[in-house]
């Protein structure tokens, strides 16, 4: 705040006398977050994922979260997300302040739910690029009521995926220190390839 505000006096008075040299713009602290907006823009995204070491995850309970921002000009990144499938290079620059940014090898990860509706707003037909790097999970259950009374025995969510949050973190932990390389038999990449090339004859055909 003090670099900003000392910025803004030195920059009036710049414009006031311009035989004065202009004041360098204070450079933003980096603020690494692991989970993502979805309501967001293509740009922010960038600068999100590298003030986060290339990393992050959008997590939104209602599909069509993303689905509207990608109806917006400014927040269209579907194509930044195929990228990000494949841990390619992102990056953008703006002649406005000389401002470059580029992020390396990006780990991102979508996670979603909601209905398939929603679902179209985001990914509208087969043929778009996007489709064949998600994976959908389809499920229904049975119609039934549901005991709301207090002595339910309901499970609290926020702890029960909390302990399983320090589960994950300890694998990341632990992968980290401890790099590991799974490797298959020639038989089972022969298996692998049978199988998957069915699956594409499959997947043409529908």
């Amino acid at each position: 705040k003090d670099d900003l505000a000392r910025y803004k006096r030195d920059m009036a008075k710049f414009l006031k006398n311009t035989k004065l040299d202009p004041p360098d713009e204070p450079k933003y602290p980096k603020l690494p977050k692991f989970f993502l907006p979805a309501n967001t823009s293509s740009a922010m995204l960038i600068k999100s994922l590298d003030d986060s070491d290339g990393k992050g995850v959008i997590f939104e309970a209602e599909a069509d979260a993303l689905g509207k921002v990608f109806k917006q000009e400014w927040g269209d990144f579907s194509h930044l997300l195929r990228l990000l499938f494949h841990s390619e290079s992102i990056s953008k620059s703006r002649l406005g302040g000389f401002e470059h940014i580029e992020v390396k090898n990006g780990q991102a990860a979508v996670v979603l739910s909601g209905t398939p509706d929603q679902v179209l707003q985001i990914v509208p037909s087969a043929q778009n690029g996007l489709f064949s790097r998600l994976i959908f999970y389809v499920y229904s259950v049975e119609t039934g009521w549901r005991d709301v009374s207090p002595a339910a025995g309901t499970i609290n969510y926020d702890e029960h995926f909390s302990k399983f949050s320090e589960e994950v973190k300890d694998m990341i932990v632990f992968l980290e220190k401890n790099p590991t390389e799974v490797t298959l038999t020639p038989d089972q990449w022969s298996k692998l390839n049978n199988s998957f090339s069915e699956l594409l004859k499959e997947a043409k055909a529908f």
